[in-house]
This record gives C-alpha cells, structure tokens and sequence, in this order.
C-alpha cells in the first residue's frame, strides 16, 4: 500500500477522476530499454502484459495510435539495478519522470513495482492529459523509490554449483593433517543455501609407551549444511556431520583394525569469489562440536589400560580451492 501511494503521488497525470465512468480512459505505447548488465530485468512484453492484467483492459497500443508513451530504461550498476520511467506525449515531450531502484541481487526484485507504477501512470483519461504548451515547461526531478534488496525476486535463478578444496583438520586425529574436501551446493531463489561436504584426510600415528607398537588413525566426515546467512560472498552454515574413524594397531601381541563413527554439530563460515565465468574460488573456516567421542586405548605389560587416543571435543578445519557455479555468481 505504501509503494501504490508514493508512485501514486510522484505521477503528474494521477487525479481523483482517474476512473470516472464517463470518460474514455488513455491507451499508452510502451518503449522499454535494458542496458548491459540488465538483461534479466524485465523485458517489454511482460510489462505490457502485466500492464494490461492489472488494469483489466487493452491499455497498451503502438506508439502511432498511443495516447500516452512510456518510455523505460533498465540498469545495472554495483549497487544494484535502477529503472528510469519516463511519461511522454507522442510528439516526445516529457510529462514526469519516475526512478525506481534496488540492491537486491536480482532485477526480478524489480517486477512488482514497475508493473505497478507503470499501470498507474497511464490510468488516466484522456481529458487529464495537459495540452502542449507552446513552451514546453521543465521537467521536475524525478523522485525515485528504493526497493528494498530483500524483496522477493520470482525470476531469480537456482544456483548450484561444486568445488574441490584442499583441506586441513586438527582434533580429529592424533595430530593436525592435510586431506581432500568435495563440496556440493544448491540454491533456491528464495530459500537458504544447502550445502554438502565430503572430506578425506591423511593417516597419523599415535604411538604406544612400547617400542616399535602403535595405531596409525585414518578420518572422513559426511556432512550436510543449511546457509541462512549471507553477506556478499561470505556465508555463515551449520549442521550435522558424521565422521569415521579407521585406525589399525602395529607392534602389539594382538593389533586389531577398527573403524568407529562420531556425529558433530559444525558450523562453516566460507567465502566464495567469482574469477571468470562460471569459475570461483572458495576458502572457508570451521568447527565441529563432539559430544561422543570413542577412546582407543591398549593393555600394558602389567594388564593396565592405557589411553592411545582420543578426538577433541572441538574439531576445526581449513578448506582452499576452486569450482564451478551455475548460473554464474553476480
């Protein structure tokens, strides 16, 4: 309600007898204009489509047969994306100007509000429209409506996408080791980032108070992330992972191989770069929190238990490497 009013107010042609039954109501032509960087925007055929819907009638006509012009351009900056309307007789004299802008992330944050302002400008009648003065007077400086960046876009692409990091882990195994991580996401338009991770690391050996005796521990985790924050390239995940852990003893009377699974909650903070095309470049921090953790132990010569092992109870890790999104990241 707020956006009809202020589009409303800043329209020359708007009056209270905008919709009087006895008068004819205007046709407009419609020229629309979408400058690089814009070509997501919306395209001339649905503005005069939506034009059309929201008044319930024929208003848009070519330009030769047109009361009114609307004369719209698109585009984009690093800021965001801008509209710029401007009404016009068809000898080409200006009658308003309407700016419209955003920082949302999609052009498709635009859609509403310029199907709107548009269907407000041209609902007039005709004997509403000024007649040409033999001086044409200056146009006023347009006052523009700022679209909030969280608006909804409803043709803002998914995004999907994969990288191959490298890796490196500390807690998770005797000491801190180098590994290999696989990352898979997905993107809705209008939802929260999932994220999975699948990480390998390198063997390390704890050894036993014996000689010659000890286990080599070898880790990989599973996890699944939710993104629901986001700033720029920078994003704040958590969720569940899942590790296991192989380790296989040496040197004792009897050495076994056994393989046991911990479950973490973790939370990622990553940064993702755009560098050319769909190509990206990925780095990221984190931290598992473990509640349960198994403890590898072995019997001494004098039948004690001994400890060998044990995972802290929080893990952290680092990841560097590149992938592929689609579409693009902006």
């Amino acid at each position: 309600m707020w956006l009809r009013r202020a589009a409303a107010g800043a329209v020359l042609l708007a009056s209270a007898g905008a919709h009087a039954q006895d008068e004819t109501p205007v046709t407009a032509a419609i020229e629309w204009h979408r400058e690089a960087g814009a070509e997501e925007c919306m395209d001339a055929t649905a503005i005069r489509r939506e034009v059309d819907r929201r008044l319930g009638r024929r208003a848009v006509a070519p330009r030769e047969r047109a009361d009114l012009v609307v004369d719209g351009t698109l585009s984009a900056g690093a800021d965001g994306f801008r509209a710029r309307l401007v009404l016009q007789r068809p000898d080409g004299r200006a009658l308003g100007v309407r700016e419209l802008s955003t920082k949302a992330d999609h052009c498709s944050a635009l859609d509403e509000s310029l199907a709107l302002v548009v269907a407000l400008m041209v609902d007039v009648p005709r004997s509403e429209i000024p007649p040409a003065p033999a001086t044409p007077p200056p146009v006023a400086r347009p006052r523009g409506v700022v679209i909030p960046a969280e608006t909804f876009a409803p043709r803002r692409p998914w995004h999907f996408g994969a990288s191959a990091l490298g890796a490196f882990t500390l807690g998770l195994e005797p000491k801190g080791v180098f590994g290999a991580r696989a990352l898979l996401w997905l993107e809705p338009p209008a939802f929260a980032r999932f994220e999975v991770e699948a990480s390998t690391y390198a063997s390390a050996r704890a050894d036993a108070e014996r000689s010659g005796a000890g286990t080599d521990f070898r880790a990989s985790t599973l996890g699944l992330f939710v993104c629901p924050l986001a700033f720029g390239g920078a994003r704040l995940c958590a969720g569940q992972v899942v590790a296991q852990v192989d380790a296989e003893g040496f040197g004792f009377d009897q050495s076994y191989q056994q393989a046991r699974l911990a479950a973490a909650v973790g939370v990622r903070a990553r940064y993702q770069v755009s560098l050319l095309g769909p190509l990206v470049l990925s780095a990221g921090l984190g931290a598992d929190g473990y509640v349960f953790r198994d403890r590898f132990f072995y019997t001494r010569s004098d039948g004690v238990e001994a400890e060998l092992f044990r995972a802290s109870p929080v893990v952290g890790s680092a990841e560097l490497g590149f992938g592929l999104s689609f579409p693009s990241e902006p």
